[in-house]
């Protein structure tokens, strides 16, 4: 727990809402962690390496209403690069994970628009 969190939210980390934290196991080589946050409206997916010291990689998915959350990585389409679901209740993104490098590159975003 961070210093000065309450342990009644303990999602709440420095200021920072944390929404998902997924380990992605590697062949070869340590997992990686894929985590979702957001702090005064803005939204980030980040990817650490094993013990959550380093940041690889990192993408702005603002802006964020209350939270972000994603699914865990998968290879849709087999060609060896995960794909990341990140949603909020204001937009769905579509990422693209290489696992070997720990890289996110964007792939599709859709704006949600309320009571559609």
């Amino acid at each position: 727990q961070a210093p000065g969190a309450s342990p009644a939210d303990p999602a709440r980390q420095r200021g920072v809402e944390v929404g998902t934290v997924t380990k992605v196991r590697r062949t070869g080589a340590p997992p990686l962690l894929v985590a979702t946050g957001t702090r005064e409206g803005h939204a980030a997916l980040v990817v650490l390496d094993a013990d959550a010291s380093t940041t690889l990689d990192s993408m702005d998915l603002s802006p964020a209403h209350d939270w972000l959350h994603a699914l865990p990585p998968f290879d849709l389409d087999g060609d060896g690069t995960l794909e990341i679901v990140a949603y909020s209740p204001a937009r769905v993104h579509v990422l693209s994970l290489d696992p070997a490098q720990g890289t996110l590159a964007p792939e599709l975003t859709w704006a949600c628009t309320e009571g559609k």
